[in-house]
């Protein structure tokens, strides 16, 4: 099992578990990891296991296993040991809650899916910042896509030198958009945000690629949606009308008229 966290509480749980011949580790291992123990459903780990096949629960989940592996005072001999398929709990009664997601979906859709092992098959992502990459680039490399980092420089960076090397990067998979709805393939740009004083800086770029691309961010509670669903189509949509109003006046150069892209907020936390 793998535990979204570290450090006292992975301990603690570590050394209750191992009594009961489980193995807890705290970094995802796609050979090894059968379960991520998390608090929310939106998390990185827990969005690979999802994407691996792999069971997503709660603390819930080990409170139970504990539980049924206590031999009565009476027998000696405890709940598992008497009916170990009967007393195991089952996963989808510890799915850890809904989050900010907008679409809240029922643990029947949590359950190991083999399908979607290919589901970002063809992408490349592009991240503009450095812990993003290292963060997420295995989620989405496990289900099939490519990651590239790009040098971002805060304050410096223009939305046309980075509207050209996503162009660039689309140009080299010999792709002429950068979406593909009817084939699910294209570059996906997973939006960064910037602290302090860019804060707003890096506000106004993303809309200003949103723009240039006409392609609409998305949040991360919706990529959630899309790989419980297996619908990446919900991914790559065109500005909304709110959307649109926001950015208009931003000024798309006329050579990615037509072109999309996609634009994911993970929030620095992850």
């Amino acid at each position: 099992m793998t535990l979204q966290g570290s450090g006292a509480k992975f301990t603690a749980l570590q050394s209750r578990l191992e009594q009961l011949d489980i193995k807890m580790i705290d970094a995802y291992v796609t050979s090894e990891t059968t379960h991520v123990v998390a608090s929310t459903r939106n998390v990185p780990k827990g969005l690979r296991a999802l994407v691996n096949a792999r069971y997503l629960v709660s603390q819930g989940f080990i409170d139970s296993i504990e539980s049924n592996a206590t031999a009565s005072a009476e027998t000696g001999i405890s709940p598992l040991e008497e009916d170990f398929e009967g007393k195991w709990p089952n996963a989808k009664d510890y799915v850890p809650p809904p989050g900010t997601e907008p679409h809240p979906r029922p643990a029947e859709l949590f359950k190991p899916d083999e399908a979607r092992r290919h589901l970002f098959e063809g992408f490349t992502f592009i991240f503009a910042d450095a812990r993003q990459h290292e963060n997420l680039s295995p989620l989405v490399m496990d289900g099939g896509a490519k990651a590239i980092q790009y040098d971002m420089q805060s304050g410096e960076t223009t939305v046309d030198e980075f509207v050209q090397f996503v162009l660039s990067v689309a140009d080299k998979k010999g792709l002429r958009s950068l979406g593909d709805s009817d084939t699910g393939k294209g570059v996906v740009f997973v939006r960064f945000r910037a602290v302090g004083d860019l804060q707003e800086w890096s506000i106004r770029f993303i809309e200003s690629v949103d723009a240039a691309l006409e392609q609409r961010s998305i949040e991360q509670n919706e990529f959630l949606d899309a790989i419980l669903t297996k619908d990446v189509n919900k991914l790559r949509q065109g500005l909304r009308e709110e959307d649109s109003q926001h950015v208009a006046g931003i000024r798309a150069p006329p050579s990615t008229a037509g072109k999309y892209i996609l634009a994911i907020l993970f929030p620095s936390s992850c």
